[in-house]
This record gives C-alpha cells, sequence and structure tokens, in this order.
C-alpha cells in the first residue's frame, strides 16, 4: 500500500469518528434541552423527588456531551495535521519530480 492510500484511508477513518462525534455532540444538547424543560417543570411544580433525578441526568448528560466534544476536538486536530503531511508528501514528490527532469 503506498502513503497517499494510508492517508486517504486513515483520513476516511478519522473524519468518520470525527463526524460520529459531532453528531453525538448534537443529539445530546437535544436531550439536555428536553430534560432541563422537564427540570423547570418540575421545580414550578414542587417536585422535589423529580428534580433531583432529572440535574443528576442533566450532570451525566454534560459529562458526556464534554467527552465526546474533547473526543471531535482530538479528531479533528488529527485530520489538520494528516491533511498537512499530505500536503508536504505531495511537495515534496513535486519537488523532486522537477529536480529529476532538470
Amino acid at each position: 500500500m503506498n502513503n497517499d492510500a494510508f492517508f486517504e484511508k486513515q483520513f476516511s477513518r478519522i473524519n468518520d469518528r470525527f463526524a460520529y462525534a459531532c453528531r453525538q455532540v448534537v443529539l445530546i444538547n437535544d436531550e439536555m434541552e428536553a430534560v432541563r424543560a422537564r427540570y423547570e417543570r418540575a421545580e414550578k411544580n414542587g417536585a422535589r423527588a423529580f428534580l433531583y433525578s432529572q440535574r443528576l441526568r442533566l450532570i451525566v448528560l454534560e459529562g458526556t456531551r464534554t467527552m465526546f466534544y474533547e473526543y471531535a476536538t482530538v479528531c479533528s486536530d488529527r485530520l489538520a495535521s494528516l491533511h498537512d503531511e499530505m500536503i508536504l508528501g505531495e511537495t515534496s514528490v513535486e519537488e523532486s519530480r522537477t529536480s529529476d527532469s532538470s
């Protein structure tokens, strides 16, 4: 397997993981909005037992969202470095071609 195919495969795999993490962040944000609405409704109605469970759920969702966000950030950084490596690799190939033809 040549370097281009290796980089493309790795880039594609990491890009898929990045897209998945981003989708999860969006889904978790939506779920958090729903839980917040239930929390506020319970607070208005004075349902203390329900408040506690919703608060715990919000904490767990927020932690999970943070984890996915950090993972997406790592994937994004890796995609950028792979892109740079691919560009630098193409540049060095072009430079070697021009030096060979001289």
